[in-house]
């Protein structure tokens, strides 16, 4: 382990080495990598002595050979060990849409797998205390099934619960029995305690932001100029990944709500930013089903993350506005979210609990119907006339967001971490 800490201060209280165990491609398009390093860097930035273990994988087109410190613009290396793994998924991507249905799951469980019984050997060869802090379950019940006495020094983030029957069920008897559960959401938490997880080793944290990334507030008018937008437009922007697991995240709704809003505001132009574009012909049919100028929307593939603050900045508005369907109203607390109120514009997001955790509406946000272009419309339309509320709830907002930054988050969450420890005799003790 080579974590040192930032200000020569000693470890936290009770935090021996942390071991982040993420079971994917790093670097990937996907935010879950983001996510992962900031949270390890955060904890980092404590004086926790914290190392990242990751698979060997196999990575695709641009991503391939790089380093994910630098891809993430992390200011503090997080060291990365990648363990062997059986990595078929790539080839697997490469097969016909049939076959490639039955592959997917099948290269996935033995990936997942090989890669557990790596980390478990690793393991073996430490002599150490380590806290084990992991994203998914699947792999923390397999590391529990090969090695039992790991089970008490396990944290595990809870990002969802499946919804088939044997998946929840593995979930739950492995989530009775970890030292602790960072749940995403009041939602993930409200379900475990119905599941009979205690609540006293249950602690709740949305996702953050990185507020550094926002230090150089760009005018309006500026982050146009570098990115070539045009200045002279009213721009409503979704700037993300256009969809999750294959879940739509609202962008044909918006499409949609401009039916309702460009013969009053033909200066209107919508910004879809983010990818991947092979997504954009389904939503180019949506708008010559809905009769509407192809020239009022723009679409853009993944952009470097350095430059994500620039696309949020050249925005009038920022839209989130996802469906009404269980993963996103109970276990979503959307990282672009937060980038939205970090820059400062207003937000138009969809009315769901999981949302209206962080935001609330006409305060730090204006909340539509999930799934309702109408509405959409509506709160798109407030805005562009009420000029002045608008930058009063995007101020509120980044008031809000100050409280929810990565280096806060993490010290709650090692907070949490000491407390669980110290309230278990045996938890994070070394195997007998």
């Amino acid at each position: 382990m080579s974590g040192v800490p930032v200000d020569g201060s000693r470890l936290r209280n009770n935090i021996g080495p942390l071991i982040y165990i993420h079971n994917a491609r790093l670097p990937t398009e996907k935010a879950h990598g983001f996510q992962a390093l900031k949270t390890a860097e955060a904890l980092g930035n404590l004086g926790i002595d914290i190392e990242m273990w990751t698979p060997r994988r196999f990575n695709y087109g641009k991503l391939i050979g790089r380093d994910p410190i630098n891809y993430y613009g992390l200011r503090r290396p997080v060291p990365i060990r990648r363990l062997p793994t059986i990595d078929l998924l790539k080839l697997a991507s490469e097969m016909p849409s049939a076959l490639r249905r039955l592959a997917d799951p099948f290269c996935a469980r033995l990936q997942t797998v090989a890669f557990s019984l790596a980390t478990v050997a690793r393991i073996n060869t430490l002599d150490t205390n380590a806290i084990y802090y992991m994203r998914d379950c699947n792999v923390g019940s397999l590391l529990s099934t090969f090695r039992p006495s790991l089970v008490s020094r396990m944290v595990v983030e809870l990002h969802g619960l499946p919804v088939r029957d044997g998946s929840l069920k593995r979930y739950v008897r492995l989530l009775r029995q970890v030292a602790g559960v960072v749940a995403l959401t009041s939602q993930i938490r409200d379900e475990l305690i119905g599941y009979q997880v205690s609540p006293d080793k249950i602690t709740v944290e949305h996702d953050a932001v990185d507020l550094g990334r926002f230090n150089k507030q760009l005018s309006k008018d500026d982050a146009r100029h570098t990115l070539g937008l045009p200045a002279d437009k009213k721009i409503a922007g979704y700037i993300g990944r256009f969809h999750t697991m294959g879940m739509e995240k609202g962008i044909g709704e918006i499409i949609r709500s401009a039916k309702l809003l460009l013969h009053e505001h033909d200066n209107l132009i919508f910004l879809f930013v983010g990818g991947p574009l092979d997504r954009v012909d389904s939503y180019r049919t949506i708008i010559k089903e809905e009769g509407l100028p192809v020239d009022k929307f723009v679409f853009f593939d993944h952009q470097p993350i350095e430059k994500v603050p620039a696309w949020l900045m050249a925005c009038d508005i920022l839209l989130t506005p996802l469906p009404d369907i269980p993963f996103y109203s109970r276990y979503v607390s959307p990282m672009k979210l937060f980038e939205y109120m970090a820059a400062k514009r207003p937000i138009v997001a969809s009315n769901l609990p999981s949302l209206c955790e962080v935001v609330t509406d006409s305060k730090t946000a204006l909340l539509s119907n999930p799934g309702d272009p109408g509405s959409i419309a509506e709160k798109i339309d407030y805005l562009l006339t009420n000029p002045s509320f608008g930058d009063k709830i995007a101020a509120q907002a980044f008031d809000l967001v100050k409280h929810h930054t990565w280096d806060s988050r993490g010290s709650r969450i090692t907070d949490f971490i000491e407390f669980v420890s110290s309230r278990t005799n045996d938890s994070f003790t070394s195997d007998q």
